[in-house]
Order: structure tokens, then sequence, then C-alpha cells
């Protein structure tokens, strides 16, 4: 698990993970999904947290919401216990692996799978002039259904993880 407190630290991170064996999977959607986390060795490895900040030189690789729903709604996502984490098939049946790698908050860890995703905004009413920006989890706390959701997180409080797209 890799935690990164300053910007700097991360400078050749995504370079050296796309050089890494790392591959972007067709699963019939708009965009193909990378085959890991950034910073992970193998699918089932949970990959690097990082804090928003610290994605914004690959801002453009990072999926949108849209492309997000489009993924949860278009695909068959099934809780794999063994490997702690989600098989997600595509239309095309195509599939990726997404590891519960959770978030980091100072020290707490909390459960679920999450990545950034490259939409910005500031919520109506909460907290006027603090950023907040987009971040998906899949989650099944009892381990009887997959609960999928686009969240809100204030970019400078959490750490999470990052899953690239490759976008034409």
């Amino acid at each position: 698990m890799c935690l990164f407190k300053k910007k700097k630290d991360v400078t050749g991170l995504f370079t050296a993970a796309v050089d890494n064996n790392y591959t972007f999977v067709d699963l019939g959607l708009s965009v193909k999904w990378a085959n890991k986390n950034v910073g992970a060795e193998t699918p089932e490895q949970v990959g690097c947290y990082f804090n928003y900040d610290e994605t914004e030189s690959r801002y453009h690789t990072l999926p949108t919401v849209d492309e997000v729903r489009e993924l949860f709604e278009k695909c068959k996502i099934k809780y794999d216990k063994k490997r702690n984490g989600f098989d997600v098939v595509g239309v095309n049946g195509n599939n990726i692996f997404i590891p519960i790698g959770g978030e980091m908050k100072g020290n707490d860890h909390y459960e679920g799978a999450y990545f950034w995703t490259n939409s910005d905004h500031e919520e109506e009413g909460y907290m006027p002039g603090y950023k907040y920006y987009g971040c998906v989890y899949l989650r099944n706390k009892y381990l009887k259904n997959v609960k999928t959701e686009v969240n809100l997180l204030k970019r400078d409080g959490f750490w999470i993880n990052v899953r690239e797209v490759e976008r034409g």
C-alpha cells in the first residue's frame, strides 16, 4: 500500500504503472477501463491511495461520472469473497476486477472499492467555498447485494484509489 502526502511523491508513478503491464480492457462501453488500479502489480492488489490533488497530472484519464454510471448500469457486478473485490463483466463478456481498497481519512479506513472521477463541483449549501470531487464506490456490506454509488468527498480529506480509463 502506498499513501502519498505530497504531490511530488507521485511524480512518475502513473508512467511507471503504464510501463508495468498496465492495459485497458474493452467492456463494450464508451471507454476502455484499466485492468488494475494505479500502483498495483496485479488486478487483485489495491494499489496506491491518492488525495484528489495528486491526480491532477492524470485528470484526463480519470473516468467521468457519466462513464462510471455507464459501468454501473450496463455491466454485471458481482462480489468475489475469495478475491475480496468485485468482478465486473462488460456487455461484450470481457471483464475487470476491482479490489476492495477502501478509503482513508486520517487514521480511519472505510470499507468499499473507491476510486476518483474527474468531475468536480461545489455542493450547493454545504460548506460554501469548498470543492467536492466525485468518488465512486462499490460496497457489499452484508455480502447479500452490491451497492454502486457516485459519492462526494472533500478533496483534501480523503485518500482513495485511482482506476484510469482510455478514450478513443
